[in-house]
């Protein structure tokens, strides 16, 4: 064996014994406590025993501090669920009250633009009529001189609109979170008999020599039925839908300003 080797084999024995020479006298330190302590206690020493119990006792204070330990990690996640209910209950609250009262106050609003929800149109009506009378009588057999012809123009105005007093809160849908609403309004309809401008009438008769000249009593009766030719001529020419557009520009622009984003539907 070299010296180096020598060497080493010396060193690793005389740690070895140290380490040895180290656990006996704690494991002598160990048992002298312990024999003092069954003396005491006036049971007899058993050194298996005392590190038995030495070990139980360990285990039992690991056991109540996992116990204590789960004992408050389940409080805490008992008030953080507490706490979240509370708030999104709150906000749901908070929310529901907030759509609730723009609801009110959007309802309002709209039934203030009634006027802007309108389109009127002037419209001439041209009323012919043609009849048959003799000595003041009605006949029904076209003589020579017992025909007239009558011809009316009558100018009036026809005015269609959105009814915004119909709009009640179950007509508007809310959402706060996105800023939208739905609105749903009735149909445009005509909102009045045509107005007809009577002071402008103008008429013009073809007489039989046995008739007398149109009376503008009898004028105003025929003009009467001009305002039928009006509605129709107003609906054709598409018053209702223009006053639907109407409505829904005026709605959807009072809302942008606002703040919300306004869809518009109009019940069939």
């Amino acid at each position: 064996m070299g010296n180096g080797s020598l060497k080493q084999w010396y060193i690793s024995r005389e740690i070895s014994s140290s380490f040895d020479r180290n656990v006996a006298v704690s494991e002598a330190v160990y048992d002298e406590r312990a024999v003092r302590v069954s003396m005491i206690r006036g049971f007899p020493y058993n050194r298996r025993m005392v590190f038995k119990k030495t070990a139980a006792g360990d285990g039992m204070k690991g056991f109540l501090f996992a116990v204590w330990r789960l004992r408050n990690i389940l409080f805490l996640l008992a008030v953080i669920v507490i706490v979240s209910v509370v708030s999104i209950a709150s906000y749901m609250w908070i929310t529901g009250d907030n759509e609730e009262e723009n609801s009110e106050v959007f309802v309002e609003q709209v039934r203030d633009m009634n006027a802007l929800a309108t389109s009127q149109a002037f419209i001439k009506a041209v009323v012919e009529q043609t009849d048959n009378q003799l000595f003041g009588q009605d006949i029904n057999i076209n003589f020579p001189g017992t025909q007239r012809r009558l011809l009316l123009v009558v100018p009036g105005t026809v005015l269609a609109g959105v009814n915004l007093d119909q709009v009640t809160e179950d007509d508007i849908v809310i959402n706060e979170e996105n800023k939208k609403v739905e609105l749903t309004l009735p149909k445009a309809q005509l909102l009045q008999e045509p107005a007809l401008q009577m002071d402008q009438v103008e008429a013009f008769s073809v007489e039989g020599i046995f008739r007398s000249n149109v009376n503008w009593e009898e004028g105003f009766e025929i003009a009467a039925e001009a305002q039928a030719m009006m509605e129709e001529e107003a609906i054709e020419q598409g018053l209702l839908t223009q006053a639907e557009e109407n409505a829904e520009r005026s709605i959807t622009e009072f809302f942008a300003y606002t703040g919300y984003e306004a869809t518009i539907i109009f019940e069939e």
